[in-house]
């Protein structure tokens, strides 16, 4: 099987011939292991990975040797957009803990990315793409809890116009 990535140079290539070190988590390894928890610790056993939690909420995940409290250097995008706080240009994990069920695949890229993607991608990239909604009809409702009392209920559903998908979650 081969694994085709795009956040190693913004263009769709092979894995074995990308410009840079990366990780990917797959679709069945998300729906396995995602659960209600945070999406970090999906990478935490990928190589060159430095994840720490010190508390519900304080997730630190960078790589290459420089975790450390608030050395958060490792830019995340979902679909090209970049997550972290505007005020301090901090990703706080918490507030994307919930997308697990929607994501499709997790790149990881390790070591520097600034040249792509700009001064907050110094020690890598977390790329996550969802989940076409033309590619899964219907509705869906779905209940999870985890660990350190964390929980999540999503309902979605997609929508269709012509060739244009949508996605609505409650």
């Amino acid at each position: 099987m081969t694994t085709t990535v795009t956040a190693a140079s913004r263009m769709l290539e092979q894995q074995l011939e990308a410009p840079a070190a990366i990780s990917v988590v797959d679709e069945k390894t998300i729906a396995l292991e995602g659960g209600a928890g945070v999406l970090p610790s999906l990478l935490q056993s990928t190589p060159g990975a430095e994840y720490t939690q010190s508390g519900v909420y304080n997730i630190e995940f960078n790589s290459r040797g420089f975790n450390g409290t608030l050395s958060r250097r490792v830019q995340v995008l979902l679909d090209g957009r970049n997550l972290a706080a505007p005020e301090n240009k901090n990703q706080e994990w918490i507030s994307v803990g919930f997308l697990a069920p929607e994501l499709e695949s997790i790149e990881f890229v390790r070591g520097p990315a600034a040249a792509l993607y700009g001064a907050n991608s110094i020690n890598g990239l977390i790329a996550m793409t969802s989940k076409s909604p033309r590619g899964s009809p219907g509705g869906r409702a779905r209940v999870t809890t985890g660990d350190w009392a964390r929980s999540s209920a999503i309902c979605d559903g997609p929508g269709r116009s012509g060739t244009t998908g949508t996605r609505s979650s409650w």
